[in-house]
């Protein structure tokens, strides 16, 4: 698993790299991230709340190290950092957060006791008034200390991203901006795949389906899955997505391609959008062949030309 660092001036946040995980599933991932010695997981939950309800989360810790550490429960909001999906903390470090139509909240501090884990409860309140959307809020455990004999204090938080939805008729609308292989024209594989996906609705998307490719005679030749990790694009910030399928094959291949993508997305995934790509794949052997056919038609032209005169 790898990890993104942030630095803020001396300060230190780790977080996913990547946002995966599924609408359906309050705890999309099990994996946690590390620093320090302290474990915080899963890495992102989604969670769906009604307006005027109030409910807790758990985030489990774990201190791998031989003695126990007090950490703080802070807070932070984020949003997407680019369009590979890095995210990009804002306001870090609230004891809560307290946004207007939501509030989240935890104990101010918890001891983590040695090779033990501890669960961490986040209390999660949507107002009576609350509209529908979608917030993203990383919790993390601050493990902020000084370093003995150096007097020097050292900053750090190791966190879980939350995607809390407030339920109702929230804006799940995404388009495809662009689709192309990275070439017109090939003279052996692999072709590279470009996607760029915009999420213009309020709550995040995790667009799926396939990219089909057809032969110049209408034969489709490859099916590739597209987004198999089910990465999310959020809607805050950078609200666009770059990803990237590859498409590779031992077959002699040669002509015109297409490729055809078909994607859906949203909670009820019914929402389809489509684009296409056409490029040429010709071999070099092909390319030889028809140079040196072009070179002998025209030493016959010339050589006509010469007898004539």
């Amino acid at each position: 698993m790898v990890t993104l660092s942030i630095s803020f001036l001396t300060v230190k946040v780790f977080a996913a790299s990547r946002f995966v995980g599924n609408l359906n599933s309050s705890n999309s991932s099990k994996e946690g991230v590390t620093l320090s010695g302290v474990t915080i997981s899963p890495i992102l939950s989604t969670v769906s709340i009604n307006k005027g309800q109030t409910l807790t989360e758990n985030v489990s810790a774990f201190d791998n190290n031989l003695t126990p550490i007090n950490v703080h429960v802070v807070f932070a909001n984020f949003v997407s950092a680019n369009e590979y999906g890095q995210p990009r903390f804002e306001k870090i470090f609230k004891s809560n957060i307290n946004d207007g139509d939501l509030t989240v909240s935890s104990q101010p501090s918890v001891l983590l006791k040695s090779r033990t884990p501890t669960s961490i409860p986040i209390t999660i309140s949507a107002k009576s008034y609350a509209l529908p959307g979608e917030y993203f809020i990383g919790v993390f455990a601050d493990i902020s200390k000084f370093v003995p004999g150096k007097q020097v204090q050292v900053f750090g938080a190791v966190g879980s991203l939350f995607l809390i939805r407030i339920a109702g008729n929230s804006k799940e609308t995404g388009f495809i901006k662009s689709f192309s292989a990275n070439s017109p024209f090939f003279t052996s594989l692999p072709v590279n795949f470009t996607t760029d996906f915009v999420d213009s609705g309020n709550v995040h998307l995790i667009p799926e389906g396939e990219i089909d490719i057809y032969n110049m005679f209408g034969q489709k030749v490859k099916t590739i899955t597209f987004n198999p990790n089910n990465n999310i694009v959020l809607p805050v910030g950078v609200n666009q997505r770059i990803f990237s399928n590859t498409w590779n094959s031992n077959s002699l291949l040669f002509g015109q391609y297409t490729a055809r993508l078909f994607l859906t997305y949203g909670y009820n995934k019914v929402t389809t959008v489509e684009a296409d790509s056409t490029f040429w794949v010709v071999p070099y052997w092909i390319i030889i062949i028809i140079v040196l056919v072009f070179i002998f038609i025209l030493w016959q032209i010339i050589a006509r030309l010469l007898r004539r005169f």
